[in-house]
């Protein structure tokens, strides 16, 4: 799970670094679909409640949301995420899924990663360079040419493995009577193995065995480490479609608050600090008052979603000095808006200093974001 993380972080890198001239489409909202016979050429980035491709996305596609449904190729990778995510068609190159329940039936050109509280590889799926997997309850029903890597609670498999595999299993480990596995496998687990008749697996195999409290400490670990792995990658992945939207669907306001950020950041600073103090506190005394219960609802309501926002517009900020530095004025747009919130989520990482960091640029938005509204909005009315 770890070389899919390192993966997933090189892939929106080398996505934050692409050259200004690389097109992309992105879209979003309650629902969105792309119909069959449908063609996109750009790279498409799509963040909706409910995520229907049908179509082809014939460059690299990243989808999340609550429910995630890919009928179409995909010329590129494939990064979803979500509730429920089913991929249902080709993907030429990598394919990584992350979801609570997770359901692919795909020929997928190299890699598979995917995580998930339930992970369902279908017999129709074809895995061309490596596979790993992790989640609660795992069945493999596929063929997989390079190596595999397992981590789960209980784990199935029905379906053939050309490469060596190593599997974690914390339950049980069955392997069925369709499975075919021709490289040599390690499995550690607390109990044996379950090798139904028909089984055939050609290579060595290496039980290793451990306790249960063993596992629950090490191999449950890594499960757990995984599941806490796919909740921060869905939150990045919220975080840079927000960061999107922002800047092409509110560019005049997303500017602003970048400007203000960056030219008066002791002010916006200074604003944000007091204002996440007295806020709540002001919220707090509302709602113990009959009259105020009203107001004190709407007013936590307002701060929680300022709050989200400030966690998006800290990461632009960033982004925006990043493209000072770069091009010696004050600006924003959608890739360095990107890199900024990439590169900030990578820093708050870093003990003690990271989350200083993270929290001045954090207080600089807020700030610099309520004075923004007041002046457009308020002053304005």
């Amino acid at each position: 799970m770890k070389k899919a993380v390192f993966g997933l972080m090189l892939f929106l890198l080398a996505f934050s670094f692409a050259p200004t001239t690389m097109a992309a489409t992105f879209d979003g909202g309650e629902m969105y679909s792309l119909g069959s016979g449908t063609e996109v050429d750009d790279d498409l980035y799509v963040g909706a409640a409910n995520v229907t491709v049908s179509g082809d996305a014939l460059a690299d596609l990243v989808a999340f949301g609550s429910n995630v449904l890919i009928n179409g190729s995909v010329g590129h990778d494939l990064l979803t995420a979500g509730g429920s995510v089913s991929v249902l068609n080709d993907v030429a190159d990598d394919l990584r899924v992350a979801g609570g329940t997770v359901m692919v039936d795909s020929v997928v050109g190299d890699e598979l990663m995917a995580a998930g509280g339930m992970l369902q590889i279908l017999s129709g799926t074809t895995v061309a360079g490596d596979m790993v997997l992790a989640g609660g309850y795992i069945v493999f029903d596929g063929l997989v040419e390079g190596e595999t890597m397992i981590y789960g609670d209980e784990v199935v498999i029905n379906g053939t493995l050309q490469g060596d595999v190593m599997i974690e299993a914390g339950t049980k480990l069955t392997i069925g009577s369709g499975a075919v596995i021709d490289g040599d496998v390690l499995y550690k687990g607390s109990t044996e193995a379950v090798i139904d008749e028909g089984a055939f697996v050609n290579g060595e195999f290496v039980y290793e065995r451990v306790s249960r409290a063993q596992y629950h400490a090490d191999g449950f670990g890594v499960a757990l480490a995984a599941f806490v792995g796919v909740m921060n990658l869905v939150k990045l992945l919220v975080l840079l479609v927000s960061a999107v939207v922002l800047v092409l669907v509110f560019k005049k306001y997303s500017k602003e608050v970048v400007r203000l950020g960056l030219t008066k950041p002791g002010r916006g600073f200074l604003t944000g600090f007091v204002c996440a103090i007295v806020i709540p506190v002001a919220v707090v005394i509302l709602m113990f008052t009959v009259v105020g219960i009203g107001f004190g609802i709407l007013g936590m309501l307002a701060y929680a979603f300022f709050i989200l926002l400030s966690k998006v517009y800290g990461g632009m900020l960033l982004g925006g000095l990043f493209a000072k530095w770069a091009k010696s004025k004050v600006g924003i747009d959608w890739k360095w808006a990107l890199l900024g919130v990439l590169v900030l989520q990578i820093v708050c990482l870093v003990p003690i200093i990271g989350w200083a960091l993270y929290c001045i640029f954090f207080l600089i938005a807020f700030g610099s974001l309520l004075q923004v509204c007041y002046k457009k909005l308020w002053l304005t009315r």
